[in-house]
């Protein structure tokens, strides 16, 4: 029996764009995946054997999930057949759970030792190694004769973790099947709209176009959404009128428009979609000289990506979250400290250092909340990757001080386990 159920709590709810275990492999065995190479997948769909969704189990909410008393089993569907390296389970109670990787046509790829699940924490349920190319999971659940509760599922796969991309760069960064985003096209993923009059009088209501996408994923999984198009005889996306499903209506501001093309992008409450299809409503400036052309729209769908807070609206991106070797910043050998602002507190497992290989990792001084935390492990990684290992809970802050060395890092991504509440609407 599930029972879906909500609660207020006081425990520390984290998020995740990578993780990995915090101790390197003896030597002469075969390693796993390194960190640089994990990210949290999107999950195509999270339901039980008998077809009923288990969206509490994916909406990046650890209030939320499902209290099971007898044993029960869970498909998770991913949107490409990706390698799976790690599958995290949140739960309470005393339950152990196995999972079963699967290939595209259902067949068996690996099965994983069964793991019990801690309580009310973080659980790894398994470890992938090899190569796999997984197109979906079996999460088998033994609640024991007390029953337990699971409240989310996480799975990593082998990817490019990336802390943040400036959303007018958002559409290009988004490759074929990337395990954290995906860009979905509108149909038609075109249009001409007509302003609703020159200024001197409204003659008629500006016409208006919609354009249909599907969302195939659980919208509250999602962190970002972005609408991407180009567009001719536009001020800029803040003149047309915009609705999704009917909802949260904006726009309409009347500026002096241009007659080239230009690209153009806008934040859109993920609380405005549904899982499936969706209509996304766009009417003209309600008065203007152009008719507007719009061309190529689409639309991309991010999950969660890192605990590291989100550049400010005026910012151009963090040049050391954006994945690009060529931007970063220099150290000038004086002292240079790094601080990152978590946007809630996260159980840590490591912070990943990219650098043009003349840093000395074991001068590298990690704090977190301001006070030197304990490093299990620093670990130099190939092309110029260093990851320290620390596996503590940060609430707000984590620090990085250099010292006096000189170099260049690339990027920075802290790595952690979990996920955050929902932002509010």
């Amino acid at each position: 029996m599930r029972i879906p159920w909500r609660v207020s709590v006081c425990s520390v709810v984290i998020t995740s764009a990578c993780l990995h275990a915090c101790s390197s492999a003896p030597s002469g065995s075969k390693s796993a995946q390194p960190p640089a190479g994990l990210a949290r997948a999107l999950l195509a769909s999270v339901t039980w054997t008998d077809g009923t969704p288990a969206n509490e189990l994916n909406d990046r909410d650890t209030r939320t999930g499902a209290t099971i008393s007898q044993g029960a089993v869970l498909n998770i569907e991913l949107p490409h057949s990706r390698d799976v390296r790690v599958v995290k389970v949140h739960a309470t109670g005393n339950a152990v759970a196995r999972v079963v990787l699967q290939d595209s046509q259902g067949g068996v790829v690996e099965e994983l030792e069964p793991a019990p699940l801690g309580e009310g924490a973080w659980s790894r349920v398994g470890l992938v190694e090899r190569e796999n190319r997984t197109a979906s999971l079996r999460l088998e659940l033994d609640p024991g004769s007390a029953g337990a509760t699971v409240t989310e599922v996480d799975v990593f796969v082998v990817g490019t973790p990336v802390t943040w991309i400036n959303q007018e760069r958002l559409p290009g960064a988004i490759q074929e099947g990337d395990p954290t985003a995906l860009v979905v096209r509108a149909d038609p993923d075109h249009a001409e709209l007509v302003p609703g009059g020159s200024g001197d009088q409204d003659d008629a209501p500006a016409t208006c176009a919609t354009l249909n996408f599907t969302v195939p994923v659980n919208p509250r999984s999602l962190q970002r959404v972005v609408l991407t198009y180009e567009a001719r005889g536009l001020a800029g996306p803040f003149s047309l009128v915009r609705s999704i499903n009917g909802l949260g209506r904006a726009g309409g501001l009347v500026l002096p428009a241009t007659s080239d093309t230009l690209p153009y992008s806008e934040r859109i409450p993920p609380e405005l979609l549904v899982a499936g299809a969706n209509a996304l409503e766009l009417c003209g400036p309600p008065v203007g000289t152009y008719r507007v052309r719009i061309q190529s729209a689409r639309i991309v769908l991010e999950g969660e990506r890192s605990p590291v807070a989100e550049p400010g609206e005026d910012s151009a991106g963090d040049p050391l979250g954006d994945g690009d070797e060529m931007t970063g910043q220099a150290l000038d050998g004086g002292g240079s400290v790094l601080t990152y602002l978590l946007t809630r507190p996260t159980s840590l497992d490591g912070v990943l250092v990219r650098h043009d290989g003349v840093l000395d990792v074991e001068r590298i001084r990690l704090s977190l909340d301001g006070v030197k935390a304990a490093v299990v492990h620093r670990l130099p990684l190939a092309g110029g990757d260093a990851l320290i290992l620390s596996p503590h809970i940060a609430q707000r802050t984590v620090q990085l001080d250099f010292g006096a060395q000189g170099g260049r890092v690339s990027d920075v991504f802290v790595l952690g386990s979990g996920l955050s509440t929902p932002t509010p609407p």
